[in-house]
């Protein structure tokens, strides 16, 4: 039995594996009219005057009241930053955002303590409701909110674990696969 031919199959098999793994989707992030989101499904949790149950916890930030950013109702200001933590998966974020700084206001989303990536205010935007929707691989269940913006009325939509693998993918694990079972009778 030649163990050394066995196993130089493997690393192939690995690379064309791996090879199929594609970078996930950026956060995409769209501006909508109203106060609240208009997302179908998604559910407002927080606006800091009334709370839904969805958010396992909300630290940092100053509680304000007045018309900015979008209301006379109360709203978030994150100086340094406010953190969001969520029981279980999400794959939209959604908030009222008031003084859109730019690329000074940032958002951060994490799933445990793996940072999965960041979206960037908009210059020169308007106050106005701003949906985040994650990409595939791409759930959450921590947002963290950046650098002195204010904010309100949140929205989530939970995930639903439901990610369709691109054609590629499947296409060179099925080259890889035959490979592996070529080597492992050779083997016998």
């Amino acid at each position: 039995m030649n163990s050394n031919r066995y196993l130089s199959v493997l690393p192939l098999a690995a690379v064309l594996a791996g090879g199929a793994v594609q970078p996930a989707l950026a956060y995409s992030l769209t501006q909508s009219s109203g106060l609240f989101t208009t997302t179908p499904g998604a559910v407002t949790f927080a606006t800091f005057d009334t709370s839904t149950i969805i958010a396992t916890s909300i630290t940092g930030g100053f509680l304000n009241s007045g018309a900015n950013p979008g209301t006379a109702s109360n709203w978030l200001f994150a100086n340094p930053l406010v953190t969001i933590n969520f029981a279980n998966l999400q794959s939209y974020f959604g908030l009222y955002w008031g003084s859109n700084d730019g690329p000074i206001n940032e958002i951060e989303f994490f799933n445990g303590s793996s940072s999965l990536g960041m979206v960037s205010g908009v210059a020169n935007a308007p106050n106005s409701y701003w949906n985040i929707l994650a990409g595939p691989g791409q759930a959450f269940d921590k947002v963290v909110l950046k650098n002195s913006f204010e904010f309100d009325n949140l929205a989530v939509l939970r995930d639903k674990g439901i990610h369709v693998s691109e054609p590629a993918s499947w296409a060179l694990m099925g080259i890889g696969l035959p490979l592996l079972i070529g080597a492992a009778r050779r083997r016998t």
